[in-house]
């Protein structure tokens, strides 16, 4: 069931990051607070690690990592636990990698193009989730 949860509060994510490059707190806290409570356990609250890096990341750098991309993150952590967000983090750098090359490479982006993460890790967790 939470896995449910997570895929229809990233796709809502992935509709907002690709319109409007934002994703509001609206999407995000209903969806923290869900999968909070259904996975309180330490196994689960160490999946948070990687978002509270990227939290720490995004301010590091201004805001060039959004900071709801890492709640996201901490969200995916929360469902999935530790090893498993390390996984789907990978995956969707790895998806956002190549898709900036090829917006680099054949559509001439320039190297400042910001691009929607939200999508990357919908399709990421959506493998996984449908993988396993």
């Amino acid at each position: 069931m939470i896995n449910w949860i997570i895929i229809i509060g990233l796709l809502v994510a992935s509709i907002w990051d690709i319109r409007k490059l934002q994703i509001p707190l609206w999407v995000t806290i209903p969806l923290f607070i869900s999968v909070l409570i259904s996975r309180f356990h330490v196994e689960y609250l160490l999946g948070m690690i990687p978002g509270i890096v990227l939290i720490a990341v995004s301010i590091m750098t201004r805001g060039q990592i959004g900071m709801a991309d890492a709640f996201l993150v901490i969200c995916i952590g929360l469902a999935v636990g530790a090893y498993r967000v390390m996984g789907i983090l990978f995956l969707a750098l790895l998806l956002a990698g190549i898709w900036s090359g090829i917006l680099i490479v054949f559509l001439r982006a320039g190297k400042k193009k910001v691009i929607p993460f939200a999508p990357f890790l919908l399709a990421a967790y959506g493998g996984v989730f449908f993988a396993i």
